[in-house]
């Protein structure tokens, strides 16, 4: 059971409260503390970017929306195989 309408809750919101902080999982602290290229790395600032980006799709993206794409996918499905 919700507490809030679907329309008033982000995919960011559930994926944060079921998995933690969305975070940089390749440079995380966990594995930076061990990396020898740990504050040197090209790669480092790509996944930062690709993480932010990630984080901006699933806070745009509310429950609701999430729903009726699925909605609508099944009604395809539906009417291909029916």
């Amino acid at each position: 059971m919700l507490t809030r309408e679907p329309s008033a809750i982000s995919v960011l919101e559930v994926v944060e409260a079921l998995e933690g902080p969305l975070e940089t999982s390749v440079c995380d602290s966990e594995r930076s503390a061990g990396c020898s290229r740990s504050g040197a790395c090209a790669a480092a600032p790509l996944w930062a970017k690709a993480t932010g980006a990630l984080r901006e799709v699933f806070a745009t993206t509310t429950l609701d929306q999430l729903a009726g794409s699925q909605q609508v996918m099944d009604e395809r499905v539906q009417g291909v195989s029916g």
